[in-house]
């Protein structure tokens, strides 16, 4: 498929489940750019539809520092993780360290796209990390300035994380001013090179998606048709 078939669709699916027009188009961004680097973009836009996206707003309070976010599970992982990612991008101007945990939201793949934009956007290291409902962290990614992303040893980690938060299960992302050398040391997953080549190969000769996801994404995108500008 077309890097612009796989945007159209993921764009028309949001729209069809009755996400704003700002909304679909950020999760269609994301789709695109997880599938195009094999991050299951497609996959995490299935996970969306089939959970009845709707326009449902989370709760939020304040615990020792960290933004825990409870959020309506009418609302799907992508959206979710968008909306995670600006609220990091936002404290952390104003602080050295700044996260949201968001409870019940599992890791996907796709996140590592924003965690890496959020390096990018604010100039500091991304941390993605995933707990279980014991408390323990799962899977950890660190990106930083360098244009990298890591696997890190969870159990090498201070979260910083209040307790009770995380004994529920979630996903943690944070961003951390200075520590971008504490992160060199575990094994890289991506660089800047290889997405550049990812992206220009899936420019140039499309991408293969699975059968399944891209046949869910199309059905779900049949529901929002755009009408023809009249002659």
């Amino acid at each position: 498929m077309s890097t612009r078939e796989v945007r159209e669709v993921a764009l028309r699916a949001m729209r069809a489940a009755g996400t704003s027009a700002g909304e679909a188009a950020a999760v269609a961004d994301l789709v695109l750019r997880a599938e195009v680097q094999g991050w299951g973009g497609l996959a995490a836009l299935r996970q969306e539809i089939d959970g009845g996206a709707g326009s449902a707003a989370a709760t939020a309070a304040v615990q020792d520092g960290v933004l825990v976010v409870d959020a309506d599970p009418r609302r799907g992982p992508l959206r979710l993780g968008v909306s995670a990612f600006d609220l990091v991008a936002a404290r952390v101007h104003r602080e050295q360290r700044a996260g949201v945990f968001v409870r019940g939201l599992g890791f996907q793949q796709a996140f590592v796209c924003l965690a890496l934009e959020l390096v990018e956007r604010v100039g500091a290291t991304a941390v993605l990390a995933e707990f279980d409902g014991g408390g323990a962290a799962t899977a950890v990614v660190v990106c930083t300035a360098d244009g990298c992303a890591r696997a890190a040893d969870p159990a090498e980690l201070d979260h910083h994380l209040p307790a009770g938060a995380v004994m529920s299960g979630g996903l943690y992302v944070s961003s951390v001013r200075g520590g971008e050398r504490a992160g060199l040391r575990w094994p890289v997953i991506s660089t800047t090179d290889q997405r550049e080549r990812n992206r220009v190969d899936a420019i140039n000769n499309g991408r293969r998606v699975e059968a399944g996801d891209w046949a869910a994404a199309h059905r779900a995108s049949q529901g929002f048709l755009i009408a023809e500008p009249a002659k």
